[in-house]
């Protein structure tokens, strides 16, 4: 054999020695990959997989409890949560929609339309109807279809209807606060939803769920529980101002109207109305406007109840003394090219005459002594043009310009409360201030915060804000005020027996926003005031928007604050500050539309009264009924009457008391 083919026949043998290897580098290689995909396919699944399977099989479910109830100061329920049932559909299981929509037309009360087109709808789940009636839900209990659910769920509940509404606020259909303290606490009420694993079938359907509201002694880690509010409301004054409000604004067909009724010794709020109102418990009904908290959400001018303040700071720095007398220009004053007026022509007044006519005239006399950088401070520390941060949504600062840009005219308007926007809060914490002694504090409305245990977990402290004016000067200007309300002064009207009251009326004219001029047939008309005068356990403001008629605030509001503060007084049990002075009852009138109740039993004259019969009555009713002659009203529960403890038809001297308990009508 030749070298040269020797040379050939090694190279072949070692091309064949390659391919060998290379097919069994590709054979080891595939039967390793073989091995490594039947190891982790069956002996260690994907995580994936894992997921995949949990996904089909498995639900995390939120087990959402009831919201916290809300209380008044006593512990009566003015918002609690009930059970309430919701329809919903998963459409691709509805067999015959059409016929299914004929068929639930008139058990949901819904059009045929509307029905066809939610069982006819690609999502894999629609609502038909939230928040059924008992009788709609009975008619559901079996299903006339596939796919149909009838879902139980919470529904906020409030048993005093239209009571403190604004105030309140509602609760939307998935159980989250809209408005008023329903937002402002809407965290704390309805807590952090607890998050559970529940299984489904192959059809989707939830067969094993959590059990349990609640996790038992107490939530996870990183769950904060529901809690319940306990406000410093009153229940039965809320009952009583929002009784009088409504009455005066319905007589004099006024626009609107708001009240406040403030504990000086400490910020709380005993009541707060806004007239007109709306139910809660059908929101959806009315209009948005409604829903506002007109005593800290809306401005207005204040008028002639301002003049308070320019006096206190004409006290406070000392410009001017109980007896100074100032000439009021018979009534006219010009101004550059304006001309301020007062109601009566006068000539030369007091300090304390002034205010107690309420010249406009005199007042700004007296502002131009304070200055105008001193008044636009004490304006600033009465709490004017800022938030008073009372604890809840929707509270607005006001509206003050700095006295820089301030003409002479502007002066004059602010120092009689035109020109300058305040809320109705600000007023009443103004005159809390003066009553307290020249403390101003900072308003509140939840009293505590407690869990489902009885736990405290937040208890309100009272704050001081700041020293505003000295001791003598608020006493200085008590007696001011009281002279308001005397027999000569503007809030004669809000006289009460027995008891000496410090308070201010206000007219002011609104401005027309098409003129841009003040109208001389829109008033707003107000009266705010403290009793007793010598140490104040209430301030009380009232306003009235727009009344026909009768425009000034001694003669609209000023009665009003009368009559609440009879019930209130008689309420807390506030003693007369004039021994020998006689204390009058209860007779103020009882709201429009409520006169036929009074034919339930007749009226008595003179010192008796004949018991009427409660039962079935609305709280509302009740006190009506009662307060018309003069018997005094303990209320337990809430709802409507089912026990009271005097017998019906019996004859009792005014003042007595009766018990009356009330229960829920669900």
């Amino acid at each position: 054999m030749t070298k040269e083919r020797i040379f050939i026949h090694e190279v072949g043998r070692q091309g064949i020695k390659k391919r060998l290897l290379f097919v069994g580098l590709v054979l080891t290689l595939g039967f390793g990959i073989v091995l490594y995909r039947s190891y982790s396919l069956q002996v260690r699944p994907q995580q994936k997989l894992g997921r995949l399977a949990e996904q089909q099989y498995q639900k995390k479910v939120s087990n959402v409890v009831d919201r916290g109830s809300i209380y008044d100061r006593k512990g009566e329920e003015m918002a609690i949560s009930v059970p309430s049932y919701s329809v919903g559909v998963h459409p691709r299981q509805v067999r015959e929609p059409a016929k299914i929509a004929q068929q639930l037309q008139s058990q949901l009360k819904l059009p045929k339309r509307i029905l066809s087109g939610l069982l006819n709808s690609p999502q894999k789940f629609v609502w038909l109807k939230r928040r059924l009636s008992p009788n709609e839900a009975s008619i559901l209990q079996n299903p006339p279809t596939d796919g149909l659910r009838l879902i139980k769920e919470s529904q906020r509940f409030y048993p005093n209807r239209e009571l403190a509404s604004p105030l309140l606020g509602a609760v939307g259909y998935d159980n989250q606060g809209l408005s008023g303290l329903e937002l402002y606490y809407d965290k704390v009420l309805k807590g952090t939803p607890v998050q559970e694993v529940a299984y489904r079938d192959a059809r989707g359907e939830i067969f094993d769920s959590p059990k349990g509201d609640s996790p038992k002694g107490g939530a996870p880690n990183g769950v904060s529980p529901r809690a319940h509010l306990t406000l410093t409301l009153d229940q039965q004054i809320q009952f009583v101002t929002e009784r009088e409000l409504q009455a005066t604004a319905s007589r004099l067909k006024a626009k609107a109207g708001a009240a406040v009724i403030m504990d000086p010794t400490n910020g709380a709020i005993l009541a707060m109305a806004s007239y007109p109102s709306f139910n809660p418990n059908s929101y959806s009904s009315y209009d948005l406007s409604l829903w506002k908290n007109k005593a800290v959400s809306e401005l207005f001018e204040p008028g002639s109840t301002f003049k308070t303040i320019g006096a206190a700071a004409a006290l406070e720095y000392g410009v001017a003394r109980l007896e100074d007398r100032f000439f009021c220009e018979n009534g006219s004053l010009k101004i550059g090219k304006n001309i301020i007026h007062d109601h009566n022509p006068y000539g030369h007044l007091s300090f304390l005459e002034i205010l107690k006519v309420s010249s406009n005239i005199g007042i700004y006399k007296v502002g131009q002594k304070v200055g105008r950088e001193r008044f636009y401070t004490m304006i600033r520390d009465f709490g004017f043009g800022e938030r008073t941060g009372i604890d809840f949504p929707g509270e607005i600062q006001g509206k003050i310009s700095p006295p820089t840009t301030w003409s002479d005219i502007d002066m004059a308007a602010i120092s009689f409360g035109q020109g300058i926007g305040v809320t109705g809060l600000q007023i009443t914490n103004s005159f809390a201030t003066i009553a307290s002694g020249g403390l101003r504090w900072r308003p509140y409305l939840v009293q505590k915060i407690v869990d489902e245990h009885g736990k405290v977990l937040q208890n309100t402290t009272p704050q001081i804000v700041k020293r505003v004016l000295k001791e003598e000067t608020a006493k200085n200007l008590t007696e001011v005020l009281k002279s308001v309300v005397s027999e000569e002064g503007t809030g004669k009207l809000a006289l009460l027996p027995g008891y000496t009251i410090a308070g201010k009326t206000g007219t002011a004219q609104k401005l027309d926003p098409k003129t841009r001029r003040y109208s001389h047939t829109k008033f707003l008309s107000s009266f705010v005031g403290y009793l007793p005068a010598e140490a104040p356990r209430l301030v009380i403001f009232v306003a009235i928007d727009e009344p026909v008629g009768i425009t000034y605030g001694g003669q609209v509001a000023a009665p009003i604050f009368k009559n609440i503060a009879l019930a209130a007084v008689q309420h807390f049990g506030i003693p007369p500050d004039q021994a020998k002075a006689p204390i009058v009852t209860d007779s103020a009138s009882p709201s429009s539309g409520k006169m036929e109740l009074l034919n339930r039993s007749p009226v008595e004259e003179g010192s008796l009264a004949t018991i009427p019969d409660l039962h079935g009555l609305s709280m509302r009713e009740v006190v009506t009924l009662l307060g018309e002659r003069g018997i005094k009203t303990e209320i337990h529960g809430t709802g409507f009457a089912v026990n009271q403890s005097l017998t019906p038809g019996k004859t009792v001297p005014r003042g007595t008391l009766c018990q009356i308990t009330f229960q829920p009508n669900y």
